[in-house]
This record gives structure tokens, C-alpha cells and sequence, in this order.
């Protein structure tokens, strides 16, 4: 069976949005923020590559090669919430998502 192909964008922040970040605030239609594309068979050393190359990246999406449908989205950092007894939201820290096993062997 042959591997599986993907086609991958991501987006990498400038030094100004990447400050923003920081402090919670982003802008959105930066033009100095970049964007790549890449096609990959591996998501886990696409995944190391981005880190080395563009330490950066905020996202990127996986697309199907052949049908452009995308398969997934994955964010470097994001914050979690709950909710305490008082409904107030209370962050419990920074996640990174990867790709699953499940993910990359379809």
C-alpha cells in the first residue's frame, strides 16, 4: 500500500505578532506574518521540521493531496479554560496539539 500524502500550510508569526501573543492580543491581517506550504508522508518529522526551521508557527492545517480536503488543524500553544463554582473562566494552562498515530496511519 502507498503512503499517504499530505499537503500542509502553515503560518508563522512575526516578531511584532508574536510580542502580541504574548500578552493575549493578536492581530489578524498582519502582512509580515508568512505562510508556507509543504507535502509531507510524515506528520511527526513535518512536525519537527517546523519546529527547528520556524519556532514561530502558530498553526497548520493538513490537507489530502489528491482530494484538498482538509483532514486536520493543529495550534503550537493555546490556553484551556474552566469554569469555577462562580461561573468565572479559570485558565489551567498551555497545550500544544499533535498528530494522533490514529491521524497519520489513515
Amino acid at each position: 500500500m502507498a503512503q499517504k500524502e499530505y499537503r500542509v500550510i502553515f503560518k508563522c508569526l512575526c516578531n511584532s505578532c508574536l510580542d502580541l501573543k504574548k500578552i493575549g492580543k493578536l492581530g489578524i491581517d498582519c502582512k509580515s506574518c508568512t505562510f508556507g506550504k509543504y507535502h509531507t508522508s510524515d506528520l511527526l518529522s513535518f512536525l519537527h521540521f517546523l519546529d527547528t526551521k520556524f519556532p514561530n508557527w502558530t498553526w497548520w492545517r493538513v490537507y489530502d493531496k489528491t482530494t484538498r480536503a482538509e483532514l486536520a488543524c493543529y495550534k503550537n500553544t493555546y490556553k484551556t479554560y474552566i469554569s469555577d463554582s462562580t461561573g468565572k473562566k479559570v485558565c489551567t494552562g498551555t497545550m500544544r496539539d499533535i498528530p494522533s498515530t490514529k491521524q497519520i496511519t489513515q
